[in-house]
């Protein structure tokens, strides 16, 4: 929860003229690779580190799409519509922003078990 508040913050003041959005969004990196590597199947932490990653001030197409992919299957799994629809739909924005990603085969990638 920590992490996406960052996320959430970060949202919030970023704009084009201030680096303070960068700063809530780095910070909200680690929470989120925390919560996943304490519980690796837990979707929404994927779906927001995939948001952080694609955007404009990180601008990390790989980790973006790939984090974005695992959400997608794990809402699938998990029967959320409302997460799975999100993430069609971030999916399809980064597909085309980070186009040149998505061709090499990135969407192959594997989900964790349940925990």
């Amino acid at each position: 929860m920590l992490g996406i508040a960052h996320a959430i913050r970060g949202e919030k003041v970023s704009t084009s003229s201030t680096n303070l959005g960068i700063f809530f969004f780095k910070g909200a990196i680690p929470y989120l690779e925390q919560a996943i590597r304490i519980k690796p199947d837990l979707a929404e932490a994927h779906l927001a580190l995939g948001e952080i990653f694609g955007n404009d001030k990180i601008n990390d197409g790989i980790g973006a799409i790939r984090h974005t992919i695992i959400a997608k299957k794990l809402f699938e799994r998990q029967n959320k519509t409302e997460g799975l629809a999100i993430a069609n739909t971030n999916l399809q924005v980064f597909s085309k922003k980070f186009f040149s990603f998505h061709l090499l085969g990135i969407t192959k990638v594997q989900i964790p078990e349940p925990s």
